[in-house]
């Protein structure tokens, strides 16, 4: 029997997979342990930092541009398009009640197209029995990638890693699955599960933050219930150490804030298809003046790196413009946080007594810490007898958990808003356990033990599927 650690390779191709793996404890202290044997293949533009070298010296880090792996194969080249398109029309004529489904449906009407008539094929040939798990299952034999290849073969990994379900963006990982590697895939968000697909290449075991997240990925991607672990969310892990919060004092020096006023935090987000970031903060100004609430306020606006930054906001005042600490990556992966970025968010949620967002990832951020939330249930600015354009989001998969709880105010009207800041500053515990409980439902334990369950969870794995 082998008393060697097994040998884990792990593909991270974006900023998300890269915070959820790198920035947490998961490879630190599975390395420190000699749990098991990690190699981080990353493209370029995602270098770990000093910081995270120096923690993570027992890791192996190899860059490789994932995204442009080449394919050596006529037929791989050829056939890959046509088989993305069809898996997609496939999965979303399988499952007309997920995120992507309702969101094709949307675009294709917003262009004058019927999703009916765009979907007719696909839904005749899923009738003959055909779908896009047979699609992937025979897209397994062609598209041939040397490099990937290559490394396997030099590393010899016992098994593979991926964070990514983005349709055709890991289809080099058919490497993995012709060498009968075990595969396991591990959902770093609670959107991806049903607003992003198909698996263009099927893994072995699936790791999610809950129960409701793997149910929710089991029923989308037909995938076995008993291949999927709930974790929890690494990146929370933080919350549950408040030793390094900044204090309030200091939090308002840095952001100039007068510490006897109530913070109120706008968690700038942009929802598809809706522009209107000057109106949404107007709004919330109006409902925190001193004569309406009755008491005084300071507006913290957090800008998201995602969303171009609407400069004439530094006007207004009232106002403080917090942006999260970090920097674009070289070759178009997405913004990256610092390694301070942590720390400031942390003291950012801790000091605002209340937290406004628009129904993202900021709303369960807000949770994980104690804060009262409030969910814009409206475009701020719209006529009030207008048709609300926020309500085709209230149906999407991952919301319905939100839209369902008592854990937040989910406030439709500006008068209704103005109700919320007064409720949520006066009893700010009045939501607090309907909101743990809501959290626990999307993101399973928040303990800042994640990393452990990460670790048994991959340990079993190992077990199940390999042989040492």
């Amino acid at each position: 029997m082998s008393t060697r650690p097994p040998k884990l390779l792990l593909f991270v191709e974006n900023t998300t997979s890269f915070q959820h793996v790198v920035r947490s404890r998961i490879l630190e202290e599975g390395s420190r342990t000699g749990k098991f044997d990690f190699c981080v293949v990353l493209p370029p533009g995602l270098s770990p930092s000093e910081a995270d070298l120096a923690r993570l010296h027992g890791v192996k880090f190899l860059p490789l541009d994932i995204h442009h792996a080449p394919t050596s194969d006529f037929l791989g080249r050829v056939l890959k398009k046509p088989i993305h398109i069809l898996s997609r029309d496939l999965l979303t004529v399988m499952s007309p009640d997920a995120t992507l489904a309702q969101d094709r449906a949307f675009g294709l009407k917003k262009r004058g197209s019927s999703i009916a008539i765009r979907l007719a094929y696909a839904r005749l040939l899923n009738k003959f029995g055909v779908s896009w798990r047979h699609l992937s299952q025979f897209a397994q034999h062609f598209g041939r990638y040397p490099e990937i290849g290559k490394l396997l073969d030099d590393y010899q990994p016992d098994l593979v890693v991926y964070f990514n379900i983005l349709m055709g963006q890991l289809d080099c990982l058919r490497e993995v699955k012709r060498r009968n590697i075990p595969l396991v895939l591990d959902l770093p968000n609670w959107d991806q599960a049903s607003s992003k697909g198909p698996l263009t290449v099927l893994p072995d075991h699936a790791f999610v933050w809950s129960k409701q997240v793997g149910a929710d990925f089991c029923r989308i991607h037909d995938f076995p219930e008993e291949q999927t672990t709930p974790i929890g969310v690494a990146q929370f892990d933080a919350y549950a150490q408040k030793d390094d919060v900044l204090s309030r004092d200091e939090f308002c020096r840095i952001h100039g804030i007068d510490p006897s006023k109530k913070i109120v935090l706008y968690a700038y987000g942009q929802p598809p298809g809706i522009k209107a970031c000057d109106p949404f903060v107007r709004d919330i100004l109006e409902c925190i003046a001193p004569d309406k609430i009755g008491t005084r306020c300071h507006l913290i606006f957090r800008a998201s790196p995602r969303v171009p930054f609407p400069e004439t906001l530094r006007e207004l005042g009232g106002v403080t413009v917090q942006h999260p600490l970090g920097h674009e990556t070289a070759g178009g992966l997405g913004w990256m946080p610092s390694p301070e970025e942590d720390r400031m968010r942390k003291s950012t949620l801790a000091h605002s007594d209340v937290i406004i967002n628009i129904f993202s990832t900021m709303c369960l951020d807000g949770l994980a810490m104690d804060r009262p939330v409030i969910n814009l249930g409206y475009v701020c600015g719209d006529p009030e007898n207008a048709p609300n354009r926020m309500e085709r989001f209230f149906t999407y998969t991952h919301v319905i958990p939100v839209m369902e709880s008592n854990g937040t105010w989910i406030v439709k009207t500006k008068k209704e808003l103005q109700t919320a800041i007064q409720e949520a500053l006066s009893e700010p515990t009045a939501k607090l356990n309907d909101g743990r409980t809501l959290l626990h439902q999307i993101c399973g334990p928040s303990d800042g033990k994640t990393f452990q369950r990460w670790l048994e969870a991959m340990s079993c794995v190992v077990e199940k599927h390999c042989q040492l």
